[in-house]
């Protein structure tokens, strides 16, 4: 399940990052007018004013607008992000007793007796699964 979220991840990254490429390079560009406001550049001394892209009178349709006119580049890196969590994380680990203890209860329609859990942590189990059962035996 968790590669079949990815892998629709990564298609979703791809395809957008396909569209915004699209946008950009196959349909024409507007004029560019100033805005008033000022952006201060990476160096942090010199400021020049912010200029937007016209896009009025273009004859373009409106998820080339859409794409150009928002952070539509940011999608393919968040669903990027998305996948790669989905993949990193798995799920918690199920100790050995556990996997008995389910195919127990899967067999048997009951939960195993204290004694039974006993005789399976004696003959399978180590000291650090039966610390955590809580189920340690004085000797």
């Amino acid at each position: 399940m968790r590669r079949t979220i990815a892998v629709i991840c990564f298609i979703g990254a791809i395809t957008s990052l396909s569209l915004g490429v699209v946008a950009n390079y196959a349909y024409p560009h507007g004029p560019l007018y100033p805005t008033g406001e000022m952006i201060e550049l990476n160096d942090g001394q010199s400021v020049r004013p912010e200029y937007k892209e016209d896009l009025s009178q273009l004859n373009i349709p409106s998820w080339v607008r859409t794409s150009r006119g928002s952070s539509f580049f940011l999608l393919p890196i968040v669903v990027l992000g998305i996948a790669g969590t989905v993949l990193w994380v798995k799920g918690k680990p199920i100790s050995p007793i556990e996997r008995w203890r389910a195919e127990y209860r899967r067999t048997h329609d009951a939960e195993p007796s204290n004694d039974e859990i006993n005789d399976w942590i004696r003959e399978h189990g180590d000291y650090y699964q039966r610390a955590s059962l809580g189920r340690l035996e004085r000797p």
